[in-house]
């Protein structure tokens, strides 16, 4: 294999080459950046661009040793050179002008993928991904998250702020243990009633108003009901592990004993 040196350090030559002509794009060379790249082993194994004017990542696709790739806030919307990286795990792709993510599809060592704020709709080509553990889609127009259910082994899942209605997707995912919903068209909860594991759930702003499906979550230690349509908060009572309640001033007026109970036990509502 061939070497070459960029910015005082030894990497192969071809991904050399790559991070040059990625130079090209930039305003001062990456390795001058703030972020930056980090090396191991004479590779590239971390590229952060975080709000640099890229939008042709090309000379990504090179760098086939990527672990974590950063394009937060870049100009891109073109992802298909990144289905050469097979050895990625985390991928930040907050506020770009990305909407296709069938380029993603082959990337199976992919764990964490941030997709906030961008013009994503259609997520099935995340199906096969089955080692995702955290997957961000707020303020998406994310509608259908079916493909969603095959992910066994996510963790943590946030869809704020998208066009979500149907949680039924979501009762295989043992694994569980935050789900965000604010601001989405959730009414129906019961599909939730066997995430075991889960310990953050965020409802604020939805028409829920039944949270009897919560009785059995016995993890659950962060609930959040602001604004939604819920008066009756005896089914928290059997959450044990319970330690917050984010509830409107006035529902706590209506259900005084309940509250009192929780507030004897710790629990801040």
């Amino acid at each position: 294999m061939e070497y070459a040196t960029y910015g005082e350090r030894e990497l192969l030559r071809g991904e050399v080459d790559a991070l040059r002509e990625l130079d090209k794009q930039l305003d001062k060379p990456v390795h001058k950046t703030w972020h930056g790249f980090t090396v191991e082993h004479k590779r590239v194994v971390k590229l952060d661009l975080y709000g640099a004017h890229v939008h042709d990542i090309s000379p990504v696709g090179h760098l086939k040793h990527l672990r974590l790739l950063d394009l937060w806030e870049t100009d891109v919307s073109d992802l298909t050179p990144l289905k050469k990286l097979k050895e990625l795990r985390v991928l930040k792709l907050m506020e770009t002008n990305v909407s296709d993510l069938s380029p993603l599809k082959g990337l199976k060592e992919l764990k964490v993928l941030w997709l906030d704020d961008t013009d994503v709709s259609d997520v099935s080509p995340l199906k096969g991904l089955k080692n995702l553990r955290k997957l961000f889609l707020m303020d998406t127009d994310v509608s259908d998250i079916t493909p969603l259910g095959d992910l066994r082994k996510l963790e943590r899942l946030y869809l704020d702020d998208t066009d979500v209605s149907d949680v039924s997707p979501l009762k295989g995912l043992k694994n569980l243990r935050t789900l965000t919903l604010d601001r989405t068209n959730v009414s129906d909860i019961s599909p939730l009633r066997d995430l075991k594991k889960l310990e953050s759930l965020k409802l604020a702003m939805t028409e829920v108003s039944d949270l009897s499906p919560l009785r059995g979550l016995k993890n659950l230690k962060w609930l959040d009901i602001r604004e939604t349509d819920v008066s009756d908060l005896s089914p928290l009572e059997s959450l044990e592990n319970l330690k917050g309640v984010a509830v409107d001033y006035p529902m706590i007026g209506k259900n005084e004993e309940v509250v009192e109970k929780l507030r004897g036990r710790g629990v801040d509502v």
